[in-house]
Formats: structure tokens, C-alpha cells, sequence
């Protein structure tokens, strides 16, 4: 690309696919959809635990949490009195704004998590306790310090902020239509709260952008988390425990919120320029319509079991392809996908990989430096843990240790997350989700005994040993039923897993891994169309199921409908790439169907995923039989089959 180029980066935490398409159908988002008209729409893998302060800062450092180091809402303070809000000095690696500053790049940051106190960077930068109202309007509204850098702006800026007191009724009608007879509602005081905040972050942002230059704009949302949680339950179709009466009041709220966003983007676009990159990003979504779980008694599903693990990015600008869709992104690619439009090399330790499939084209060969650690000058090393002198701060650091744990087992090192969680779960033993984590932890290293003793001690408490809160949750989530379906089948027992999933389904029908598992059970008892049925429904819940769409995938294959079976194993592995077998069942598909050169593209992708798969070396032997100049290859997987093999029978012995 000649010349630098300007890029606007627009974060909205929790925004939805779902609920945004029907907007834009019904033309009441002409700013997105102007964005996406012309521009490439992908569809993310996030990372767990969702959990807005560990997905944004792995947004803007490609890093998992494990590295990037912000893993909760709070932390100890140095003095181990007490705790504070995780803060900028938490973050142990480099943010694109770091990096940028170090390339004498403008950037500005308004607004991202935990950036309290405000970094120097080359620009403006607007840290995230700027927009929290911290006293009653008629009192004096003090910025807390070191929340505005350049300090010589900071007077500016205090001015921009928006109080929740100064929404009158009318300014909130479009949310609420009829709120003259809720306005004392405790919900309406949380909707203004938000509102505020995210209008706040607006005015600064667009005084940022029109005052003082910049090359890279970064701006987070935050607000459709918090007014989801509180009204995503009143919006259509209605569902059965919410009363009519409620129904009408805040039926309007979520997609009112959806216009707001699309009006702020407007502006921010105008403000970037025809020319600049503008990217829209989402980390996590929410379910949404009749996808929602099932509630009962009015229990309010917050939280996990209502977010639905995809977030989703829109990307214009020049050499991104318009108006297509791509596949196999992570919110880990974002920084370095920015990176290379800025003509910067990637870090090599960076986990995060470019979009390329967003663009027309893109280099064979990226520049890499081994890290941008030792040239943007912002490295935090991990601080010394201090003396945990109170209660306080020894649960904020308990909930670090344990998210760390958390991060580890879900990006497959049990091993280093055992003892982290083992931690929690002798420290807070009335926690289930410590608990349930510790026996998927134990199932993960195959300690199947250790995990089935933890899951029967634990169940044959009162409620499960659960608190209030938890017993409210596990109406609609009956956890011990999952657990023990799952070690039933990871041990080969079908028929007693199968029971279990089946009173879990009857009780939350919703949840689209309800039908993952139990499309695995038929599929592994052989009834086949049951587990057809199974991964189909997953897939009707969720359409950016990986894991169902691979089931699929196997279930085609073994009936010899290897057109399908192609269909849906490409689908799984565009959705989450890391799915070896999801390109092993590719590549053997499509040799099946006489496409030989993407077959072995397939079968090396599955190759170097996992190398273990005999059956891709043999299908590649195959494959290059056919043409006398690959005898190199044949001898070369033929070879590599054989160690397998030997390798497994000495494994066996």
C-alpha cells in the first residue's frame, strides 16, 4: 500500500451478528451496512473465558491472556492491602498503541480496558474510568488523575463527559417508548448509566479525532454488554416468562441500543475519511431470538450461558475485498493484520495470525521480528506478587490465579492450569464453576477416576454443593448431568452417558453443545440419524458451530456423501482452523472426489496440525502415485507412516 494509511478501529463488546442483520435488512444501520456493502465480514474465534478485560487487551496485542497478563477486573495492591482495578501497568506486552508510538505512528486509544492509568503513546489516549460517572451531578464530578494523556488536555476533555442525570425522560423515549410509567425503575437508572458512558466515549473520541492528528484510532464500546444482560430477555419474539406488560416496555431497548452504535460509527467514519481502513469488531456475541436459553420461574439467564462464543469483524478499505465474507480469523489476528497494513513486520511470538483471507491479495512471505517486546518500550515484566496482607486482596488475586488456570485449560495445557484451579477450589470449596473446570481439567490428562471422585463428591452434597445464586443458575444448566454424561462417554459408556444427556436436554434444550454431545453419544451407539438430527439442531442454535458442522462432516463421510461431507468439514475448519481432523476429513473427501491438488493442500494443513494422522500420510501416497515426479514425496510419507506405526506398537507393548 503507497503512503501510510489512516485506521479507525471500532470495538463493540458483545455486539451480535444475530440482532444486527435484521437491522440492516430493515435499513435502520445504513452505516454498517455501507462498511460491509463495500467491505470483507468474517465471522471470529474468541478465546475463553469470555471476559471483556482479557479478550480486548489479546484484541490489541494478538497474545493470549496468559501472556498479555490481564486476567480480571481487579488486583492486589503493591502494598497486598486491599485491591484496585487491574489497571495499564498489568499488561506485560506491547498494545498496537505501543508499537505504533515506537514506529512514530499517531495513535489514538480512547476508551479500551484496563488503559487506567493513561499511557504515553504518540496521541491522545482516553483511558477506561474516563467515562464513569463517580458522583451525583449536582456535586462536583471529578476525573480521577492519570485518566487523560496528553495531562495537558485533560481540562478538554472533563468537559466532554455526559452525566446519567442529564437524560431526561424524553432523550430516553426512543428506548423506552412509554418510560413516564417505569421511570423509578432500577432498570432505566442502569440504562441512562450506560448510555452515558458510551456517549462520553463518543464526544471524546470524535474531539480526539478532530483536534489532533492521527495515522490509528482506537475506540471501544462497552455499553451493549451490560444493557444485553439487563434487556436482552424483554426483546422478541417474547419468551414465555416475561409478562406482556414487560414485554412492551423494554421490548425496544436492545435494538434502539444497535441504532445508537450505528449513528456514533456514522460520525467516526466521517471523521476517518472515505480513504481510511475502518475494522468493527466484536470479540463475543450473544443469543439472541429464540435462541435464548430457556428460563424458568423467571430466572434471569445472565452471563456465560447467554453469550455465544463468536464475535465477528467488518473490515473496509483499499485491497480488502468488498462485499464477501471470510473465514478462519481469531480475535488473536487483529494486531497483526493492522500491523501489516501499516507496512510493519509481525512479532514472531505474537499467537495471532493476519486476516488474509479478508484481502484481494496478500504477500506470500509476512516480515516477522522476533518480538516488539524490546522496541516499543512499554514492557511490563510480570510484577513480583506482593505479601497478601488482607482478605481483599488475596480474592483478587485468587480470581487472577484462577482465570489464569482457566486460560490454560482452554488453550489446551491442562497441565499448567491444573494446579491453579485445584487453588481455587481448596480456597472457595462453595464455587461449582472452579469445581467443574477441575474435572474437565482432570478428564483433559486422562485422570478420568481422580475427575469421576471430585464429580460424585461434589454432587452428593445438597444442591451439589452449589451456593443460592449457582442453585438459581443450574435450573437451566444441570451441570452434573453434563459432567457425567461426558465421562461416561469419554469412557466408553453410551448408554449411561446418553441417559444423562438426555435429562440435561429436557431440562435447558437450548444450548446448542446440549446437542454436541449428545449428537457424539448416538453417533459413537451407531444410530446415525439420531446423531444427524443432533448435530443439525446444534448447527439451527448456532450456525458457527465447528464442532457440529464436524460432525457432520463425519457422519457424511461414512455414508459415502463425500460432496457433504467436504461441505461440512470445510465449514468447520474455516470456522475454527485448529480442528486437525476437521482437514483430514477434508483432504479425504475431496480425494474422493477426484480433486486431488486441494486434497493434498487438506491433508498437509492436517499434517502440520497434528502429525500423528497415519491415514493422511497413506492418502497422500496415494495421491502422489499418480505422478512419477513425487516419487521424493511418496518415500517421504511413506516413511513417516511407518514410524507412526512402529511407534504405536511399541506403545502398546
Amino acid at each position: 500500500m503507497a503512503g501510510r494509511p489512516k485506521i479507525l478501529l471500532v470495538g463493540w463488546d458483545a455486539a451480535e451478528l444475530s440482532l444486527i442483520m435484521p437491522l440492516i435488512d430493515a435499513g435502520e444501520m445504513p452505516h454498517l451496512e455501507r462498511l460491509m456493502n463495500h467491505g470483507a465480514i468474517g465471522k471470529l474465534n474468541t478465546i475463553q473465558p469470555l471476559f471483556a478485560p482479557l479478550l480486548w487487551n489479546s484484541v490489541v496485542t494478538g497474545q493470549r491472556p496468559q501472556k498479555h497478563g490481564v486476567l480480571a477486573s481487579s488486583e492486589p495492591n503493591p502494598n497486598g492491602k486491599g485491591a484496585r482495578p487491574i489497571s495499564s501497568e498489568s499488561r506485560r506486552c506491547c498494545a498496537l498503541w505501543n508499537i505504533l508510538s515506537a514506529e512514530n505512528i499517531r495513535v489514538h486509544a480512547l476508551g479500551w480496558p484496563a488503559t487506567q492509568p493513561a499511557e504515553q503513546i504518540n496521541g491522545v489516549m482516553i483511558s477506561d474510568v474516563f467515562n464513569k460517572a463517580t458522583a451525583p451531578l449536582e456535586t462536583a464530578w471529578p476525573l480521577p488523575n492519570d485518566a487523560v494523556f496528553p495531562e495537558a488536555m485533560t481540562d478538554d476533555f472533563a468537559e466532554l463527559r455526559f452525566h446519567p442525570a442529564e437524560f431526561s425522560l424524553e432523550q430516553l423515549s426512543p428506548f423506552i417508548p412509554k418510560i413516564d410509567m417505569v421511570s423509578s425503575d432500577p432498570l432505566v437508572s442502569a440504562l441512562a448509566h450506560r448510555l452515558a458512558e458510551c456517549s462520553t466515549t463518543q464526544f471524546a473520541a470524535t474531539y480526539a479525532m478532530e483536534m489532533e492528528p492521527w495515522d490509528f484510532a482506537a475506540v471501544y464500546f462497552d455499553a451493549l454488554d451490560p444493557i444485553c444482560r439487563d434487556f436482552l430477555e424483554f426483546a422478541p419474539p417474547q419468551l414465555p416468562h416475561v409478562s406482556s406488560e414487560r414485554f412492551e416496555l423494554f421490548r425496544n431497548v436492545v435494538p434502539e441500543t444497535y441504532r445508537l452504535y450505528d449513528q456514533m460509527l456514522g460520525k467516526l467514519v466521517e471523521l476517518a475519511g472515505n480513504e481510511a481502513i475502518v475494522i468493527v469488531c466484536s470479540a463475543h456475541g450473544y443469543y439472541a431470538g429464540d435462541k435464548r436459553p430457556v428460563l424458568r420461574e423467571g430466572e434471569h439467564a445472565a452471563g456465560a450461558i447467554s453469550h455465544r462464543p463468536n464475535g465477528f469483524a467488518v473490515i473496509r478499505g483499499a485491497g480488502v475485498r468488498a462485499d464477501e465474507w471470510f473465514f478462519g480469523g481469531d480475535i488473536l489476528g487483529l494486531a497483526p493484520t493492522i500491523l501489516h497494513l501499516f507496512g510493519l513486520p509481525l512479532g514472531a511470538d505474537m499467537e495471532g495470525r493476519p486476516w488474509v483471507q479478508a484481502f484481494e491479495k496478500f504477500p506470500a512471505k509476512i516480515d516477522m521480528v522476533d518480538s516488539w517486546e524490546t522496541r516499543c518500550g512499554k514492557i511490563s515484566p510480570a510484577q513480583k506478587r506482593p505479601e497478601l496482607i488482607d482478605e481483599e486482596a488475596r480474592a483478587a488475586q485468587q480470581e487472577i490465579d484462577y482465570n489464569l488456570g482457566v486460560c490454560y485449560l482452554m488453550s489446551n495445557n491442562p497441565k499448567e492450569a491444573l494446579p491453579l484451579l485445584e487453588q481455587m477450589v481448596r480456597a472457595q470449596p462453595h464455587r461449582t464453576s472452579p469445581v467443574l473446570n477441575l474435572i474437565s481439567c482432570h478428564q483433559a490428562l486422562g485422570n478420568t477416576v481422580e475427575a469421576r471422585r471430585l464429580m460424585e463428591e461434589r454432587a452428593a452434597l445438597p444442591d451439589g454443593g452449589m451456593s443460592e445464586r449457582e442453585g438459581k443458575r443450574s435450573k437451566f444448566v444441570p451441570q452434573w448431568d453434563l459432567m457425567r454424561g461426558m465421562l461416561d462417554l469419554q469412557e466408553g459408556k453410551f448408554e449411561s452417558a446418553l441417559a444423562h444427556f438426555e435429562r440435561a436436554h429436557a431440562a435447558q434444550p437450548q444450548l446448542p453443545g446440549m446437542h454436541l454431545q449428545l449428537g457424539r453419544v448416538y453417533a459413537g451407539l451407531r444410530r446415525r440419524d439420531d446423531a444427524h438430527r443432533a448435530f443439525a439442531r446444534a448447527l439451527e442454535i448456532d450456525p458457527d458451530n465447528a464442532e457440529a458442522h464436524f460432525g457432520l462432516s463425519i457422519l457424511q463421510y461414512r455414508r459415502r456423501d463425500f460432496q457433504n461431507a467436504a461441505d461440512h468439514s470445510m465449514q468447520a475448519a474455516g470456522l475454527s482452523p485448529g480442528i486437525a481432523r476437521a482437514h483430514l476429513i477434508l483432504g479425504l473427501a475431496l480425494a474422493h472426489l477426484g480433486e486431488d491438488e486441494s486434497a493434498q493442500v487438506a491433508l498437509r494443513n492436517a499434517l502440520q496440525r497434528d502429525g500423528s494422522f497415519i491415514l493422511a500420510h497413506r492418502a497422500l501416497i496415494l495421491l502422489y502415485r499418480k505422478n512419477p515426479a513425487h516419487a521424493a514425496l511418496v518415500d517421504l510419507h511413506r516413511r513417516a507412516a511407518n514410524e507412526l506405526r512402529q511407534r504405536r506398537a511399541r506403545g502398546r507393548k
